[in-house]
């Protein structure tokens, strides 16, 4: 594959990053304060764990369900640390791909991409990575350093006879990686994950444990045993405490459900802000792309790609599907609710702006 020659030049980058997501600046602070304020809280948590479970004198037996009980809560937090160093093994296992940067039979595709990403004025992708299906691309990573770019064997077979329409697929994707778009997006992912998995899920659990072991304890009380069958006060406390335990372990229920409940509305409400955001963005990478391309040739491979018969092989195995260059599947949704444009809608954007071509 040859490559045109380089548009590169300070005026030609100002026109790529110019449209550069405004949450770029403010996205990792921001996660970063939360990630330490859920530290702080889930620390508290178990150390209350702690003191619960070992009484007035510590014990062994308690420090040590208290280490359990925290770390179940904390281990997803590892999701948050480990895409910030993120390795070449973790960008193998997220996408089920191959890294593909030193081997000599994709040495035209590796150097596309680097040479688009300068075009951009975006540092080198680190990772060159080709899954073994989907007919599509993505850009993954958290660090400016630790960036990958997959493409889908798929896309790579369909486009081998179509140069051009392979680069716009690569100048989008640096569109996003010069802009932020990838981090905001990876970030995203990343946070949601944490927030079902370190908050909601052990949240909604532990709360259901109380709750059936409240139950639990008040179905074995039997006042009739306890109290002498003469003693009216004694069996009408008996009853009075076990009516009060079943009540307590129904709460504890109904508070799980409604944890579950929360979570779910919550992430459905972040998930309309960030597919609303997706779908700006996509708008600016297909402008991105068109600016180290041309307006034609963006044009023709969003056609192509569109023209997929197979939705679900189209697919980019293991990617967000606001990560990927197309998301046909998510077409037929709500538009609240869809992480992309419809493909003419970004046809016609791109036909819109005056200074492409």
């Amino acid at each position: 594959m040859t490559r045109p020659p380089s548009p590169s030049s300070p005026d030609f980058i100002q026109r790529i990053r110019e449209h550069a997501s405004p949450l770029r600046w403010f996205i990792l602070p921001v996660f970063a304060a939360a990630a330490l304020f859920w530290l702080a809280v889930f620390s508290l948590i178990g150390s209350a764990i702690f003191v619960a479970l070992s009484g007035p004198q510590p014990s062994i037996l308690g420090f040590v369900l208290a280490l359990v009980l925290l770390a179940f809560f904390l281990w997803p937090l590892w999701a948050v640390v480990r895409p910030f160093a993120a390795t070449e093994g973790y960008v193998r296992g997220v996408f089920d791909a191959r890294v593909v940067n030193d081997e000599p039979a994709w040495a035209d595709l590796v150097a596309e991409v680097q040479g688009i990403c300068a075009d951009a004025g975006a540092q080198p992708v680190r990772w060159v990575c080709v899954a073994p299906e989907g007919v599509n691309a993505c850009a993954f990573g958290l660090m400016p350093s630790r960036m990958a770019m997959v493409f889908g064997q798929g896309l790579l077979d369909a486009f081998q006879d179509s140069p051009e329409r392979l680069r716009a697929v690569i100048a989008h994707e640096a569109g996003h990686v010069a802009s932020g778009d990838t981090r905001i997006s990876s970030m995203y992912v990343v946070a949601q994950d944490t927030f079902r998995l370190g908050i909601v899920r052990p949240c909604a659990i532990i709360a259901g444990f109380f709750g059936f072991s409240i139950l639990s304890v008040g179905d074995s009380m039997n006042p009739g045993r306890s109290a002498a069958p003469d003693d009216a006060a004694g069996m009408a406390a008996g009853w009075a405490m076990r009516v009060t335990m079943k009540l307590m372990g129904l709460a504890f229920l109904c508070a799980a459900a409604a944890i579950w409940l929360a979570g779910w509305l919550a992430s459905r409400a972040v998930d309309t802000f960030h597919c609303a955001h997706s779908r700006r963005r996509e708008f600016m990478a297909d402008r991105a792309g068109a600016i180290l391309t041309s307006r034609a040739a963006m044009i023709d491979m969003l056609r192509s790609l569109d023209e997929r018969p197979d939705e679900a092989a189209t697919a980019l195995p293991g990617a967000h599907p606001a990560l990927q260059i197309v998301n046909l599947s998510g077409q037929n949704t709500w538009k609240l609710f869809r992480t992309h444009p419809t493909t003419e809608e970004r046809i016609e954007r791109l036909r819109s702006w005056p200074d492409l071509d």
